[in-house]
């Protein structure tokens, strides 16, 4: 699975929109995609369950019932394969599988969990089976600012830092590090199920209001409940930090320095223009003082020490110092050695060409943590050096994954579709006054028929149930919602909505809906 960068969105043989709506959650990815389609004449399939803001800019247009989104793949790919038929093509199926056996060079797929009330597994089986078209290459659709920074250094259960498995990493990092883990870490979900379990004792928020964004809000309370101590680092107030037994601050965006990763895998430098307030500390050196608190000193002083530590053991990262990250003009692309011919300079620096980020034999792993010298001893001058692991090598995924079961639809119920959007009311919005009013999607939208078989009317009040929980919401008729199907908006203000309603770990959510007398 290869991962593109946005550039290639204005060359790409077509581009493949399979995830949630680019407009309200990644808006400048929207717009670059909106130029290649719109400008430059790059074919787009929008491969999606309701309509979004992409949709009157797609050559065609490729509906999928929520949950369905990895089988409709399969299908378009098999599609691909097949010979083409003399006469035209079988409906937009079809007519998306000649646009892409007809490009003139490999499409581009941008592909993300298209609702939240599904699980990753639709997902996941989408990137696999559009593996299968050579040169394929892909752009994930996570929203997070960083969260990719995150994944690349290990906060994903099952690695460790440099996109390198706990199994393949483990002798390079025992060796630079003096230890690893002895089990892969756990994801979000499960980390709140072992809180409940009483399995986790004490949670550390990292910037995570859980109760606000993950998507089971009955798990979150409980896990939060369960606990016997909470730390919240955070830069804001939330109702999750209000269960937090210390309240660590940090400061925001433009008053720290750092780096940050875009979706493309480019690292970037970020500069402070401002100096925090008070006892405001950096979350990375929250991060050292609590590991020296806990026995282990990380010995790193400033960011530049932080940026080297993650080139010399990180295998993605590896040449991405802070040297080269300070010169280097548009960042770094990962992994950095594949991409050191292309980092752009700034001006009056030297031509990368010449650029030599790491010393001679780079390629060796790092020296062993160190341990208390014994001083009585004599040097041994006939003893062999140890031998050193080989640093690992860069993960690649081979396309295996789960087929989900997707359960049949009640005929009766309406399968749901939750998406974010621009404007919630997560801290940064709801804290803003200009931005606050612009929060106000609360409304479920079912498809006019949906409206016409259950006797409601705009703007009536309907009580959805799951088999999670009970949510009373407006009703809006919508057409870009397809029948059968109905949409919440996420974290809107006001009454509990989608978070009733999912259950963490279930393929899909069904909803009965019933007027409210």
């Amino acid at each position: 699975m290869e991962r593109a960068e946005i550039a290639d969105l204005d060359t790409a043989g077509a581009i493949v929109l399979a995830g949630p709506d680019l407009k309200e959650e990644l808006p400048v990815l929207y717009l670059r995609v909106r130029r290649a389609a719109e400008d430059l004449g790059v074919p787009l399939i929008d491969l999606s369950s309701r309509d979004n803001g992409l949709t009157r800019y797609a050559d065609v247009v490729v509906r999928h019932a929520p949950g369905a989104l990895g089988t409709t793949a399969e299908e378009l790919v098999a599609a691909v394969a097949a010979a083409p038929s003399d006469g035209p093509s079988d409906g937009p199926l079809g007519e998306a599988a000649t646009l892409l056996r007809d490009a003139e060079a490999p499409a581009v797929v941008v592909l993300g969990r298209p609702s939240l009330s599904e699980s990753t597994e639709p997902a996941e089986l989408a990137a696999a089976a559009f593996t299968q078209l050579d040169g394929t290459r892909f752009l994930s659709a996570l929203r997070r600012g960083n969260v990719h920074g995150a994944l690349e250094l290990g906060l994903a259960p099952g690695f460790l830092p440099g996109r390198v498995t706990a199994e393949d990493g483990k002798a390079w990092f025992d060796a630079a590090w003096g230890s690893t883990p002895a089990e892969p870490g756990l994801d979000a979900e499960s980390i709140l199920r072992a809180a409940v379990d009483g399995r986790v004792r004490c949670v550390i928020l990292l910037g995570a209001d859980v109760l606000a964004d993950f998507p089971d809000g009955q798990l979150a309370r409980d896990a939060l409940a369960a606990v016997d101590w909470t730390v919240a680092v955070d830069a804001f107030e939330s109702d999750s930090t209000r269960h937090a037994d210390v309240f660590l601050p940090t400061p925001l965006w433009g008053e720290k320095e750092g780096t940050t990763t875009n979706l493309e895998g480019r690292v970037q430098r970020l500069g402070r223009k401002v100096t925090p307030p008070g006892v405001v500390m950096d979350d990375w050196r929250i991060a050292v003082e609590l590991a020296l608190r806990l026995g282990s000193d990380f010995d790193m002083l400033d960011t530049d020490e932080v940026r080297d530590e993650i080139s010399a053991v990180a295998s993605a990262f590896r040449g991405a110092d802070a040297a080269l990250l300070a010169m280097a003009r548009d960042g770094i692309v990962l992994p950095a050695r594949d991409h050191l011919d292309d980092v752009v300079l700034g001006p009056g620096r030297p031509a990368a060409a010449s650029w030599e980020p790491l010393p001679s034999g780079s390629d060796a792993a790092p020296a062993p943590a160190s341990t208390e010298p014994d001083e009585s001893a004599e040097p041994d001058e006939s003893a062999e050096p140890a031998e050193l692991p080989e640093p690992p090598a860069v993960y690649r995924w081979d396309g295996t994954t789960a087929r989900p079961e997707i359960p049949r639809r009640d005929s009766y119920a309406l399968r749901l579709v939750v998406g974010r959007s621009l404007y919630d009311a997560g801290r940064a919005t709801a804290l803003s006054g200009s931005l606050a009013a612009l929060a106000t999607d609360t409304a479920l939208r079912i498809h006019p028929t949906d409206a016409d078989r259950l006797g409601v009317a705009d703007g009536d009040r309907v009580k959805a149930t799951s088999e999670r929980g009970v949510s009373v919401l407006e009703v809006h008729p919508d057409p870009a919602t397809p029948a059968g199907t109905a949409f919440l908006a996420w974290n809107q203000p006001g009454e509990r909505g989608a978070s009733e309603l999912i259950a963490a770990g279930e393929t899909v959510t069904d909803l009965r809906v019933e007027t409210i007398t």
